[in-house]
């Protein structure tokens, strides 16, 4: 008996059925969330993209596009650090299978984002349900060597000594260019996503591939205007909403964007997105809703009228770090050039 080729055999006969089990497990899984996976290449018709740039923080957020969420035939929402049983859980929602409650439940335990309002989260829940509107993610998936940069990013958020200001603002720089960068990386990722999104979506939705043209609805933040840029300069049919008009991004978002474009960036810059970031604070604290564009634009005002020392002598002089009464301090040099605070939110949104 040749020994070898009982083993070589037996070994074959192992593989085989390791294969058999995992395509048995493959085709139980896609049974049961009711998926499907299409080997060849889908016709697609000619698409239309649409985007609509604004914050996800409030219900307003979420309105702001309502009637183009309506005209859309597909949606691409947001959506850092995904995965597939959040996707399982918006197929079987938008078809009515799934509460709102449970599909809220579900996201807040599965896929928190910091990003994201509750108020914007349960206002598109309500939008999207039993809409059967085919939902698509291209967004960065959870365990995404990018996504993971960007989840573990962080600035000295002020709580650790600095040997000086100018270090401060060197270390604001670096961190924004490393967004910036990422974010790039992450866009690039998105629009490679497009079109295979599309495919398996008219795979599952055989009538979606009978449209003369397919309208694309994405939802992103303001910090991503940049991908509009480039499917505009690539030729693709694509335009952009946003929820005001002009729309004022906050001083943090532009410095970003400078380094994306590769504008220059200067120190007063720099030093406001600190003032900015503590007026945010203090303003939320008060009840104001810090992703409406009234609100950033009088906190971007207000931290343009402070000049580079005038932000550094709210530190702490040796430290560097932020101190005990720097609300007070902030109060105070508001104060002496006689800027006042409004009451409410609707008293500063007729400020502009």
């Amino acid at each position: 008996m040749n020994i070898e080729a009982v083993k070589n055999s037996s070994e074959k006969k192992k593989t085989g059925l390791f294969i058999e089990w995992i395509n048995s497990i493959k085709d139980r899984f896609l049974k049961l969330y009711d998926l499907e996976i299409q080997e060849k290449h889908i016709e697609l018709p000619p698409i239309d993209i649409r985007i609509h740039f604004g914050a996800h923080g409030t219900r307003e957020d979420a309105m702001n596009f309502e009637k183009e969420l309506e005209e859309a035939d597909v949606y691409f929402p947001e959506s850092l650090g995904w995965d597939t049983a959040e996707l399982v859980a918006f197929k079987k929602f938008t078809e009515g299978k799934m509460s709102q409650e449970t599909l809220e439940r579900f996201m807040a335990k599965v896929t928190p984002r910091e990003y994201v309002g509750v108020g914007f989260e349960k206002q598109l829940f309500k939008m999207l349900y039993q809409t059967r509107k085919p939902v698509a993610f291209i967004d960065l998936p959870e365990g995404h060597p990018i996504q993971k940069e960007l989840k573990f990013l962080k600035f000295n958020n002020f709580s650790e000594k600095s040997k000086s200001f100018e270090e401060l603002l060197d270390s604001m720089k670096d961190y924004a260019k490393k967004v910036a960068e990422l974010q790039l990386k992450r866009e690039e990722y998105m629009q490679s996503q497009i079109v295979p999104q599309l495919e398996r979506l008219c795979a599952e939705n055989p009538e979606l591939a009978k449209k003369k043209t397919i309208r694309i609805l994405m939802s992103l933040g303001s910090a991503h205007t940049t991908l509009y840029h480039v499917l505009k300069k690539e030729g693709q049919p694509v335009t952009r909403s946003f929820p005001d008009d002009p729309y004022v991004q906050s001083l943090f978002n532009e410095l970003v964007r400078r380094y994306e474009l590769g504008k220059p960036v200067n120190d007063e810059i720099v030093a406001g997105t600190f003032l900015e970031s503590w007026l945010s604070g203090l303003l939320f604290d008060k009840g104001f809703s810090i992703s409406k564009t009234a609100t950033t634009r009088f906190i971007r005002d207000i931290a343009l009228k402070f000049s580079v020392n005038d932000i550094k002598d709210l530190l702490d002089p040796k430290s560097f770090k932020l101190p005990p009464d720097f609300k007070n301090k902030i109060l105070q040099q508001l104060k002496e050039k006689n800027i006042e605070l409004p009451s409410s939110q609707e008293e500063l949104d007729k400020l502009y």
